[in-house]
């Protein structure tokens, strides 16, 4: 699916202001800053369905984009709009004008029913190692695409998994 042209051009030519854009009768929601990126369903505020991408300050000296996502609906068809793969590159891409962008901090938590949680879970019992396993989710695989091929293992609790995605 390719991603509204009014969803880009908000992207590219960020304001302050939230704007609204309707895709096919459903209303969306752009917002832009220095650290935010997002796509919403709902205006001031994450709402049901999202896409979010904040710029992490955490790392000195180093810019790393963390990623919240939720366009799954009730039942299992995606939220009109929300193409999070096209979105992701051009988060990384809005970012990169910034300040650069060094990889893409990931965490998986086993209570939100994270898609990228079970799928590594899943790579993880059929015997693949941690990086391995990261390569084989979503975000590893988009994250792979946008040119950080390289899983660094950060921590695991058993209800948390963390990674960085680098050059």
């Amino acid at each position: 699916m390719n991603i509204d042209s009014r969803i880009v051009d908000a992207i590219r030519k960020p304001g302050r202001d939230e704007r609204r854009i309707d895709v096919d009768g459903t209303p969306l929601y752009v917002y832009c800053d220095n650290n935010v990126l997002e796509v919403r369903s709902s205006p001031s505020g994450i709402g049901t369905y999202y896409f979010s991408a904040h710029r992490l300050t955490t790392f000195p000296g180093k810019q790393y984009l963390e990623f919240s996502i939720k366009t799954k609906m009730p039942d299992d068809s995606r939220y009109p709009g929300i193409y999070a793969g096209e979105l992701m590159r051009l988060a990384v891409e809005y970012f990169k004008r910034k300040k650069g962008v060094d990889g893409i901090y990931a965490k998986w938590e086993k209570k939100d029913d994270s898609d990228n949680y079970q799928q590594y879970q899943g790579a993880i019992s059929q015997g693949l190692s941690r990086e391995e396993a990261a390569q084989q989710t979503w975000t590893g695989t988009q994250a792979q695409a946008l040119g950080f091929r390289k899983p660094r293992f950060q921590s695991e609790d058993g209800a948390i998994v963390e990674f960085f995605f680098e050059k």
